[in-house]
């Protein structure tokens, strides 16, 4: 049984480094996140990270943590839809598209963690771990 991933992002050698899924629902939970993360682990996902986002929120687990880092992608979204009005809702595929290109920035070292998100993802190793590797859309994990 394998696991796709709505994003992928390898180290050297192929290895997994983690997994991205976007959820762009309203009102997405933690919860959310751990039925997602323990389908993942049952079919094999061997990544050190797991990331559930969507536009208001990612949710960031790592190495076999039971409790996410919870940050805010409101600046993320701010940064590349300025004029977005606060109460619209971005398709999934829109929210999507913006993410990968984050995390385009993030692995290139585009981004430093001098401002949120990217502050909190330095402070818990996921900007260092992710630096040089490799971004796949729509990947098997």
């Amino acid at each position: 049984m394998r696991f796709e991933a709505d994003v992928l992002i390898e180290g050297p050698h192929h290895k997994q480094i983690a997994v991205i899924e976007v959820k762009n629902q309203l009102g997405l939970s933690v919860d959310h996140g751990r039925l997602r993360l323990a389908y993942m682990r049952l079919s094999g996902g061997p990544a050190r990270c797991f990331m559930l986002a969507s536009q208001d929120v990612a949710f960031i687990w790592r190495d076999g943590e039971e409790q996410p880092t919870v940050v805010s992608m409101e600046p993320v979204i701010r940064r590349y839809l300025p004029d977005l009005a606060a109460e619209e809702r971005l398709y999934g595929f829109q929210v999507e598209t913006l993410i990968l290109h984050w995390l385009n920035e993030l692995v290139a070292g585009w981004r430093t963690g001098t401002g949120e998100p990217e502050s909190t993802l330095a402070a818990i190793g996921f900007l260092d771990a992710v630096r040089n590797g490799t971004v796949h859309s729509k990947a098997v994990a």
